[in-house]
């Protein structure tokens, strides 16, 4: 997928589908995001997608609503999807470190 392409293989990445409209992401998504990047530092990648501005990205995914987070492997494999807000807690936990 092109979304993947510039990634560093064997990184953890959390693919997060928002919109400029979208409430929950501003002031619940974008911070338990910016806590996660803070706790693993390098250990993660984290990728924002405007589904708005790539649709087709996100019909890619099959993203239906956002705040929408996918918790990939440092292989590129799907490991979560989380539809709704996703908290740094459990996202640690997906990505297996918590």
């Amino acid at each position: 997928d092109p979304l993947l392409a510039n990634l560093k293989p064997g990184v953890a990445t959390v693919l997060y589908f928002t919109t400029p409209m979208c409430a929950p992401c501003k002031t619940q998504q974008t911070p338990a995001l910016e806590r996660l990047k803070a706790q693993l530092g390098e250990a993660v990648q984290i990728v924002r997608v405007d589904a708005t501005e790539q649709p087709d990205a996100a019909q890619r995914w099959g993203v239906l609503s956002v705040p929408t987070t996918f918790v990939l492997d440092g292989r590129g494999t799907t490991l979560a999807v989380n539809n709704g807000v996703a908290e740094a807690n459990k996202l640690l936990q997906q990505i297996g470190v918590g």
